[in-house]
């Protein structure tokens, strides 16, 4: 039998018995997910060393779940702002973003 709680961390092993093993419907997917989404650690989702894969249908779940509790009622704008923009591109040699509300934008223009 194999160990599926190890020093209070969930084998990965589990949500793939739990997923290829039971129907679409079944109350047990729906109580790992919600234990993965309420009480889950992103080392839960470190792979052991074994060459077993991860249930796509359980990471859509996980996904689907996590969307679902932080969900926001408005859909995007394209005038929304994301807090820290900063850290999803990278500033010419290297600089940071200065520390104001405003972000410093230059137009490159295409060299001929």
């Amino acid at each position: 039998m194999k160990t599926i709680i190890i020093q209070r961390k969930i084998d990965l092993t589990l949500p793939t018995l739990i997923f290829d093993k039971t129907s679409v419907t079944s109350p047990l997917r729906k109580l790992l997910v919600d234990l993965y989404v309420l009480y889950g650690h992103k080392d839960w989702m470190k792979p052991d060393g074994s060459s077993e894969t991860i249930s796509a249908t359980f990471l859509s779940e996980l996904s689907t779940a996590f969307l679902a509790r932080n969900s926001h009622d408005n859909s995007p704008t394209t005038n929304g702002s994301i807090p820290n923009g900063c850290q999803y591109h990278e500033h010419p040699g290297g600089k940071l973003c200065p520390l104001t509300k405003s972000h410093p934008r230059e137009v490159v223009e295409p060299k001929p």
